[in-house]
């Protein structure tokens, strides 16, 4: 899980997915130059081994859509600066993407070892998280430099959350986290058991800015115990029985821990899943997110709106009045239905190749796609799923490596996670 490490990599993948807000600019343009400059140094190398038409499809329907919003934004005097996320697609996520991947092939490495290499990412913004938490000093550090790169609120959320330094530490850095925290798991339990070591720095990581991640790990650890089920080995299942357990006294641990280490952090999060809890046993939205969010699905956009879209996302104050949290929602405000369909069935399909993808074995397919559609359900309910984001580009990362590489060649790409 170490030598085979490549530390350049690890930070460039660090800054990419949660772009840390040390530099006082977006960090993310760096690593933008880099593979721009990587990938036309490598571009006779990607024409031979992997498969260019796919590629350059994908940035083609990338250009497409952004062509199409931007039209929507124009025609209806909102600012094109909304789809600026689909350019970060298409000259910083695809181009990272595809360079980490060549870098690795160039080596002999296969996707284990990508895998690696983001979960490392992942356990250094773990640990900015842990030191956060224990020590003032270092979340007022963090904090300072996160108001100084211009993020909003930060003084006042900072109260009771706000560990770590990642630009979208509240949203999409937290998600991710739970994401990476399942499939450290789920590596542990295929052959990688180091990455068990990892799980509860990651998984607690996660959980303690964000309520929404915490159910996003449950969804995940669903994932993992369904995807284990399709082996046919005792040792397998007794393995994944200790996982559960593992997992259990993380949770537990992890909830006594904040509650007698950051109280304020562990009202906030007692009070969401009190929420949750009348949810369910009551049927009561109460007077709280849950009410927000059954509004927020109503709020999409009506008559010619509703397939053309405005080319403006309502997640905050707008011209139209209208507010949304919810994903799908606005996505529908940015382009409509000639918008949003061809990206959910895209989507899809890239799920449905992950989950028949050779290069895998059963299990893998079905744990990968299914762990990539429970975020994509969850991460809906709290901003738009499809922008330039953590979860986003790890996901861009997976799906080159898995989907990317021509036909016949290059097995390395198909390495498989193995048995233990």
């Amino acid at each position: 899980m170490i030598g085979h490490i490549c530390a350049p990599m690890v930070l460039l993948m660090y800054m990419m997915i949660f772009n840390p807000p040390v530099f006082g600019f977006n960090c993310v343009w760096i690593v933008m130059a880099v593979s721009l400059l990587y990938t036309g140094l490598n571009f006779k190398w990607i024409r031979e081994h992997l498969d260019f038409k796919r590629i350059l499809t994908a940035e083609i329907i990338a250009g497409a859509l952004l062509a199409w919003g931007m039209a929507m934004a124009l025609l209806n005097r909102n600012t094109v600066t909304e789809f600026a996320y689909i350019v970060y697609w298409m000259a910083g996520d695809i181009p990272f993407a595809v360079s980490c991947w060549v870098f690795l092939q160039k080596k002999g490495l296969g996707f284990e070892e990508l895998l690696d290499h983001i979960l490392w990412a992942g356990v250094i913004m773990a640990v900015t998280a842990l030191a956060a938490f224990f020590f003032k000093p270092a979340k007022d550090l963090f904090t300072g430099a996160m108001e100084s790169y211009g993020i909003p609120y930060v003084k006042n959320l900072s109260v009771y959350r706000h560990y770590g330094l990642a630009a979208n530490l509240t949203s999409t850095a937290s998600y991710v986290q739970a994401m990476l925290a399942c499939i450290a798991l789920y590596r542990g339990l295929r052959g990688r058991p180091g990455w068990l070591a990892a799980f509860p720095a990651l998984a607690f990581a996660g959980n303690l800015n964000s309520r929404t991640s915490i159910f996003m790990m449950m969804a995940g650890m669903a994932v993992v115990f369904f995807a284990q089920l399709f082996s046919k080995s005792p040792k397998e299942i007794g393995k994944t029985a200790l996982a559960i357990a593992l997992a259990v006294a993380v949770a537990w641990f992890g909830k006594e821990l904040v509650r007698l280490v950051q109280p304020e952090t562990y009202k906030w999060l007692i009070n969401g899943m009190d929420q949750v809890t009348d949810l369910v046993k009551e049927g009561k939205t109460g007077d709280g997110y849950f009410e927000r969010l059954m509004q927020d699905i109503r709020n999409l956009p009506k008559g010619s709106r509703l397939f053309f879209g405005v080319g403006l996302g309502i997640l905050t104050d707008n011209k139209y009045g209208v507010i949304s949290e919810v994903g799908f929602v606005e996505d529908m405000w940015r382009g409509g239905l000639v918008f949003t369909l061809p990206i959910l069935f895209l989507y899809g399909r890239t799920l449905w190749r992950i989950l028949r993808c050779k290069a895998l074995e059963k299990r893998d397919g079905i744990f990968f796609a299914g762990l990539f559609f429970v975020i994509f359900l969850l991460n809906n309910v709290k901003g738009s799923f499809f922008i330039h984001s953590d979860v986003m580009s790890v996901i861009w990362m997976t799906a080159a490596a898995l989907l990317w590489n021509r036909e016949g060649k290059d097995a390395p790409a198909g390495t498989a996670i193995k048995e233990s």
